[in-house]
Order: C-alpha cells, then sequence, then structure tokens
C-alpha cells in the first residue's frame, strides 16, 4: 500500500510540474512532459547512487588536501519506487509525444 501511494505522489508532482509549466508558458501539456520525467529521473539519480563521480572527486580532493588514502567507493544504485515510477511516466510521455506529433514525423 505504501508503494502505491508513494507512486501515486510521485506521479501527482510529476504531471503538477508539466502543468505548471505548460501554464506559464501558454504552451500545450505534452511539450513539457517529456522533458520533466527526463530531469526528474535524472536528479533521483543522481541524488540516490553511491560511489559516482561527486564521490571519486570528493575523495580525491580529500586525498590532496590531507595526504590521506581514501578508499574508492563502489558505484551503487538501488532504484526506488518513485524513481521506477519517473521513468515510466518519461517512457510514456516520449510514446505520446511521438504518437501526438506523429503528422510531423511522417
Amino acid at each position: 500500500m505504501k508503494k502505491l501511494i508513494t507512486s501515486f505522489i510521485t506521479l501527482g508532482i510529476l504531471v503538477a510540474i508539466s502543468y505548471a509549466i505548460s501554464f506559464f508558458t501558454d504552451a500545450n501539456f505534452i511539450d513539457f512532459t517529456f522533458f520533466v520525467g527526463l530531469c526528474v529521473s535524472s536528479a533521483m539519480w543522481f541524488f540516490n547512487s553511491k560511489g559516482g563521480f561527486s564521490s571519486r572527486s570528493t575523495a580525491l580532493s580529500m586525498q590532496s588536501t590531507t595526504g590521506m588514502k581514501v578508499e574508492a567507493e563502489k558505484f551503487t544504485f538501488n532504484p526506488s519506487v518513485a524513481f521506477i515510477t519517473s521513468v515510466s511516466f518519461t517512457v510514456l510521455s516520449l510514446v505520446a509525444t511521438f504518437i501526438y506529433y506523429r503528422n510531423y514525423f511522417i
């Protein structure tokens, strides 16, 4: 039940952000859904992963400052329900965008 609520909250936030951007720019809702989903998914991946570029950069700067060797952290990422919902929203919005603008692609 908790996963379902998290999924609906994430979906609501994605739709609200897309709607707000389309409202303030006076554009179609479908125009921003893919980019909002992509940005939110990327941000979730960046902030929920461990041992990536930023961790290595911090470890190198500590080594250069203190001279102490820091063990490298192995890259790990555990996708959450919110991340999976965001990626699903991104994929579905990409498909919907192609369907909506199919006349431009032909």
